[in-house]
């Protein structure tokens, strides 16, 4: 299938010819200009789809941006937390962070607890 641009090409070559002969393009005067028309439409919509693309470059550039100074800061402030509470601190939670080397008890010591030791009556 050809390109966008290749079919427009060849739509604003019929234009132009026709417009070229005179006598074809009298013959012809309302689907001519029907097809000046759509050509005109069509390039308008191209070019605002352009801008439009260059529009959200734009953004998803400043966006990328914005997200490495969020993640920068955001390791900053919680940098600061953890020292002002203490790295361990379950208070750091309130804030959205985990604390530095809160274990649970690891799956040893939760087998040698008294309740999966004992058998289930049943």
């Amino acid at each position: 299938m050809k390109s966008l641009g290749d079919r427009l090409e060849t739509w604003r070559r019929l234009f132009d010819g026709l417009k070229a002969h005179p006598e074809d393009a009298a013959a012809l005067a309302e689907e001519h200009a029907e097809l000046g028309r759509y050509l005109e439409e069509i390039e308008d919509q191209i070019h605002q789809a352009g801008k439009h693309e260059a529009g959200l470059r734009e953004a998803n550039r400043r966006r990328l941006e914005l997200e490495g100074q969020i993640a920068e800061l955001h390791g900053r402030i919680a940098f600061l937390l953890r020292g002002r509470y203490g790295k361990r601190n379950p208070n750091l939670h309130g804030f959205g962070l985990e604390p530095h080397g809160v274990r649970g008890p690891n799956r040893r010591e939760r087998a040698e607890t008294p309740e999966a030791a004992e058998p289930q009556p049943g």
